[in-house]
């Protein structure tokens, strides 16, 4: 499948423990390889501080499926629909990854404008995962 036809997670509306994209398989040059399916859950609790102010606390959780490319899997391309819908639903469920942070927004007309830091607690070192992230963005986080 074509690198721009599939999907990612990570960055500042998904899985915020992540830069943009960097959250799933990667090829073999360190690059983001996305994949066919993904998944977000996220729960934020908001309270406004003072005047337009908002702040945040917030966990996401997220994963992209199949969560390991055919080369990390030591497999050849695929050769059917058959073999991409399988590794596709057997990883669903499964290498979900964790963000857990805080936030301060300010109101505006157009949506807030929002700083969020998130921590990855379940950091892979072998894959060079950033300890934490802080995304600055205008809009809501979803």
């Amino acid at each position: 499948m074509p690198l721009a036809e599939r999907f990612f997670n990570g960055g500042e509306t998904t899985v915020r423990s992540f830069k943009e994209a960097e959250l799933g398989p990667r090829d073999s040059s360190g690059d983001p390889a996305g994949g066919l399916a993904y998944n977000v859950l996220s729960v934020e609790l908001r309270q406004r501080l003072i005047g337009d102010f908002t702040g945040t606390l917030f966990a996401d959780f997220g994963n992209v499926a199949p969560n390991r490319t055919r080369e990390d899997q030591g497999q050849p391309p695929y050769r059917n629909r058959s073999q991409i819908l399988s590794d596709t639903l057997g990883d669903f469920f499964r290498g979900f990854r964790p963000g857990i942070g805080t936030g301060l927004q300010y109101l505006l007309p157009v949506g807030p404008a929002r700083v969020d830091f998130a921590v990855n607690p379940d950091r892979d070192h072998q894959r060079d995962e950033d300890r934490y992230v802080l995304h600055f963005s205008v809009g809501m986080a979803f």
